[in-house]
């Protein structure tokens, strides 16, 4: 047992043991690294891969992205800046259409990006190689970012982007790195804001840092407002455009304040925040201990903290979306570990070799674990190419469709085609009119088709539990 804690003590948090981490992750996500939007987040998915879509076969215009629930409209709609979007769609350019092993590789490589550069991150600190080692270690061992790190949405990219130009603007600060190491920052951090303003909770810790290490009057220097102002500037015009571009809102960023404060009188998301995603998401339970000890060893470490209550802190103004949005929570993981990295790390330098081999044991326990725990969130696989090859022989590709599904772009993404989405029963009322605004198919699927009786026509194409019907005019 002594041997094997030395072994680990002296090769724990090595370019290796990184290189090992990578891959063990990496071949935890490559099963059914095919499979179209599906499982848990579904809706998520499919709004993501639409866009892409519409760039792919329509017009490939960054500034106008375009929805497929747009009725009889355009279908261009404000929305976070499409960068993943444009990225999948020139990737369908070049592999082929409606490869969905491509976007679900880029947030693969999107977070085992995060899990090294939260390694370079803490090494710039100072911690130990062990501590930031198994740190990143710790991170790839996340519930949620071990979910969300093969999902097609933009959360993961963004929040890897923020870490790494926290990297860069960090070594800006202290003198480490000059003038090119401060723009590749401010363009980071500018992409950041135009597709998930949250992650720039990170500005909290280095606004701390700048102050430390310069000084409150150092706040009065032109240059650091100068970068500010490029970091932020980015996300002040897209958000202005995306604005005025018109749609329902549906993809904006726009959260219901008043629906936010009740939900915070209300208790419930500080209960979710402080009680359940903790040990449940950010950390995973067996390393709670691990948390735990980081927590008091790290106790005078004011750089963590900061970072831990800039993650926190910008959750709560969007409480009101809560619930099944756990992915707004992402900000958190990497603080989270970085704690459960110094808490393993302290375990086994002890010289009870019990304590070493305890913490050993749980972060060889937690990967596999967090597999288990998040399995079924991945859903059953259904053939996304055959649902298209069938759509093509069954409804014209100028046809507008009705979905009748408890969110808006699923089935309509799955078909290839524009149209409107209603959701609920009472809505069905809606049919007549939009027929008459050119409405000719209407897809449903599960309990939904047992509520068409006499609204609708024959049955066209049935595939899984889907079903497209001819509306009647």
């Amino acid at each position: 047992m002594r041997a094997f804690l030395v072994a680990c003590r002296r090769n724990v948090g090595g370019t290796s043991f990184l290189v090992v981490v990578s891959m063990l992750w990496f071949a935890a996500h490559v099963w059914r690294i095919g499979d179209g939007p599906m499982g848990y987040h579904e809706w998520r998915e499919a709004d993501t891969c639409m866009v892409a879509w519409n760039l792919h076969v329509e017009e490939f215009d960054m500034l106008r992205p375009r929805i497929s629930v747009r009725g009889d409209g355009d279908g261009v709609c404000g929305q976070e800046f499409p960068l993943l979007n444009a990225v999948i769609a020139g990737g369908w350019t070049l592999f082929g259409e409606q490869q969905h092993w491509w976007p679900r590789l880029l947030s693969i490589a999107a977070a085992i990006a995060m899990i090294i550069g939260l390694r370079r991150l803490l090494l710039d600190l100072g911690w130990s190689r062990s501590a930031a080692g198994l740190a990143a270690a710790a991170l790839a061992c996340s519930p949620l970012l071990f979910f969300y790190g093969r999902k097609i949405i933009p959360d993961m990219p963004a929040a890897a982007l923020a870490l790494w130009g926290t990297v860069l603007a960090r070594r800006w600060i202290i003198g480490q790195a000059g003038w090119r190491s401060a723009a590749g920052g401010a363009i980071l951090f500018g992409l950041v804001g135009m597709i998930k303003p949250i992650a720039l909770c990170i500005g909290l810790p280095l606004a701390v840092e700048l102050v430390h290490r310069h000084g409150v009057r150092a706040l009065l220097q032109p240059r650091w407002w100068l970068f500010g102002i490029c970091c932020l500037t980015p996300m002040v015009l897209w958000f202005r455009h995306a604005g005025g571009l018109g749609g329902d809102g549906y993809f904006l960023l726009g959260v219901p304040w008043r629906r936010s404060l009740e939900a915070l009188q209300a208790g419930w998301p500080l209960g979710k925040l402080l009680v359940e995603w903790p040990w449940q998401l950010w950390i995973g339970l067996p390393l709670v201990p691990a948390f735990a000890i980081g927590c008091w060893a790290l106790r005078r470490a004011p750089w963590i903290w900061w970072w831990m209550a800039g993650a926190f802190g910008v959750l709560l103004p969007f409480a009101g979306q809560f619930g099944p949005h756990d992915y707004y929570t992402l900000p958190m993981a990497a603080p989270c570990a970085a704690l459960s990295g110094a808490g393993l790390a302290w375990a086994i330098r002890q010289r009870m070799r019990s304590i070493g081999l305890v913490a050993v044991i749980l972060l060889v326990v937690a990967g596999p674990l967090a597999f288990v725990r998040v399995v079924n969130r991945y859903g059953v696989p259904y053939d996304h190419g055959a649902i298209r090859a069938a759509t093509v022989l069954a409804v014209p590709a100028d046809a507008l469709v009705v979905s009748y599904d408890g969110v808006p772009a699923t089935l309509l993404y799955r078909l290839g085609r524009n149209g409107w989405s209603i959701s609920t029963q009472a809505e069905l009322a809606q049919l007549p009119e939009l027929v008459s605004r050119g409405a000719r198919f209407l897809v449903a699927r599960g309990e939904h088709r047992a509520q068409l009786d006499g609204l609708v026509g024959e049955a066209i194409l049935t595939s899984d539990d889907m079903t497209v019907y001819r509306l009647v005019r």
